[in-house]
């Protein structure tokens, strides 16, 4: 087991790249009841960027949230896990991507950045809310999905 070989219960290694030394992976897991999807780089790119050997960022997806990414992914809300990570597979995707994507959705999520075990961002998941005209996220509603 190599130093980026972390004893984590991983639910799915969706991929893992290298590309001119650069080493990429991408994973999927449970974390309690929220979907965790993180990127973990190393590599001379890594450490031009963000002056560390390795970083590490993810997001976390709570359980009210599968409805929603169910009907974009076109599977059940138990599906979720599964067909996000074949989505990021089959459409070449890295964590900013999905991202991207989310945000497009209005699918909110709670981010986490770190280098070598210290935080360098966080951002909480706002709450989404039933109403008409569907499903939207709540201003000042921010919680940890890590707690």
């Amino acid at each position: 087991m190599d130093s980026h070989q972390e004893a984590v219960p991983w639910k799915a290694t969706l991929y893992s790249a290298s590309h001119r030394g650069e080493r990429r992976r991408v994973y999927t897991r449970m974390r309690g009841r929220s979907l965790e999807v993180g990127e973990t780089t190393w590599g001379p790119l890594t450490r031009d960027v963000y002056d560390a050997e390795e970083h590490h960022h993810c997001i976390h997806l709570a359980p009210d949230t599968f409805a929603v990414l169910g009907a974009h992914l076109t599977v059940a809300s138990a599906d979720v896990g599964d067909a996000l990570g074949r989505h990021m597979v089959e459409n070449e995707m890295f964590l900013t991507d999905l991202m991207d994507e989310l945000d497009g959705w209005n699918v909110p999520y709670g981010y986490l950045s770190s280098t070598l075990g210290d935080c360098v961002s966080y951002r909480p998941a706002r709450m989404l809310r039933q109403g008409a005209g569907g499903t939207h996220v709540s201003p000042g509603t921010e919680r940890s999905m890590w707690s």
